[in-house]
């Protein structure tokens, strides 16, 4: 386990997840028509100790070089104010 940092931070749903030996992070940064979810902004927390990470992109469809679809609107900031969120040190 990482006793201290290296949270991954979902700042949107105010959720901090902690890093534990033998578990993982799974979710889907696009809706089901491939825009992407805000909810899923996430971000890395600085580690204090050793952190794996391990990343696979899975494709909704044919891939030929071009970037993913983007949100239909203007997603803005997702929260108020990062530093108000507990254990949070900015990006």
């Amino acid at each position: 386990d990482v006793e201290q940092g290296g949270a991954t931070l979902f700042p949107a749903l105010n959720l901090q997840v902690q890093p534990r030996q033998g578990m993982a992070i799974i979710f889907f940064p696009a809706t089901v028509d491939g825009l992407l979810d805000k909810l899923a902004l996430h971000a890395a927390m600085p580690a204090v100790d050793t952190k794996f990470v391990s990343q696979v992109w899975i494709r909704q469809g044919v891939y030929r070089g071009q970037p993913s679809k983007r949100l239909s609107y203007t997603m803005g900031v997702p929260f108020s104010h990062p530093a108000s969120m507990t254990g949070y040190a900015g990006f």
